[in-house]
């Protein structure tokens, strides 16, 4: 799951965790932790304020170092 994933699956939580009980937001934030790996803390910082979502990044071209990949591999 990259960065962008992350933190869209947070965002479509985060209005249902304001509204929630206690017992109910313990349970959003032990999915989200299984899904993403963050910490319960890095979590409930998410939950409480509005993080903006980066953009994908795309490279245009390749490593310049793509060549020796392979001979790193074998080492």
């Amino acid at each position: 799951m990259d960065q962008h994933s992350k933190s869209q699956l947070i965002k479509s939580y985060r209005t249902r965790y304001g509204r929630c009980s206690k017992r109910e937001k313990s349970g959003i934030i032990n999915g989200i932790v299984e899904a993403t790996g963050y910490s319960r803390k890095h979590v409930i910082r998410a939950m409480n304020r509005e993080l903006d979502i980066p953009k994908r990044i795309r490279r245009k071209k390749g490593s310049k170092y793509a060549h020796l990949y392979d001979v790193l591999k074998k080492v």
